[in-house]
């Protein structure tokens, strides 16, 4: 046998088969493969790369940044960092300015002011629950026991209805004892109701306040209608509250002493 023949043929260093008579690709060392297994090789090798690349953590910064010296470069992260907090500033600043009515600060765009109720393109206040506190000087807000609108807009209304109902119960309480009884129990209660509120309101004013309109009742007059100039619709209701107090101790005069 020939030296030639006894030679081995093109074998794929893949699947080992001969692929003289086959499709072939033959790598710089020599080396036979299928064209199926070359194929195959070479989708998975892309793959490989592929996962690798997604798998690769982002480029480092350009290497011109590294030639800046470092005391320079130590001096521009300051200097960016003071610019940074002055231009934040400047932006806090041009944001927000304060309210033409209780000076408190509001955003630029904003046209109501959430703390006293101010329209700044009315140029007039809305009644929020800012507003009343605003308006009876924080604590307590009357115009909101009150109840309805309409007696904020006609306080005399708080002295004339309930001095109406206690006429007309004065004038069937003159000549009967129940409606005497009734009389003596409603003023009480309408008594008690106003002059709550006036301990509140001096209270609130002051503890020295409060404790003389408690003590003293000539000074809770004095206390009503002199020092409590933005509360008309108290002083209604409070001299309400006198003028019955006084027909109910007429009342009980009148029949014969109903109330000891």
């Amino acid at each position: 046998m020939s030296s030639q023949e006894q030679l081995p043929g093109k074998v794929c260093v893949v699947c080992g088969v001969d692929c003289s008579g086959r499709p072939r690709v033959k790598d710089p060392r020599g080396r036979y493969f299928c064209r199926e297994c070359y194929e195959r090789a070479a989708r998975r090798k892309k793959r490989r790369e592929a996962e690798m690349a997604a798998a690769a953590p982002p480029p480092e910064e350009p290497l011109e940044a590294e030639l800046i010296p470092e005391d320079e470069d130590a001096g521009l992260g300051l200097f960016g960092e003071l610019s940074s907090a002055e231009g934040d500033a400047a932006v806090a600043t041009v944001r927000e300015i304060p309210c033409p009515s209780c000076r408190n600060p509001m955003p630029a765009g904003a046209v109501l002011c959430m703390r006293c109720g101010y329209n700044r393109q009315l140029g007039t206040r809305m009644g929020t629950a800012g507003a009343a506190q605003a308006e009876t000087g924080g604590g307590f807000s009357f115009g909101a026991l009150a109840g309805v609108g309409s007696l904020l807009k006609q306080p005399w209304l708080a002295g004339a209805i309930p001095a109406a109902f206690f006429l007309i119960l004065f004038a069937m309480a003159k000549s009967n004892e129940n409606f005497a009884m009734i009389y003596v129990g409603v003023q009480g209660i309408f008594g008690l109701v106003v002059g709550i509120l006036v301990l509140i309101k001096a209270f609130c004013q002051g503890v020295g306040t409060g404790f003389l309109c408690l003590c003293v009742p000539c000074y809770a007059i004095y206390f009503v209608f002199s020092e409590q100039n933005d509360s008309v619709l108290l002083k209604w209701a409070y001299g309400a509250a006198i003028l019955s107090s006084i027909m109910s101790y007429s009342v009980s005069y009148s029949v014969g002493g109903v109330i000891d």
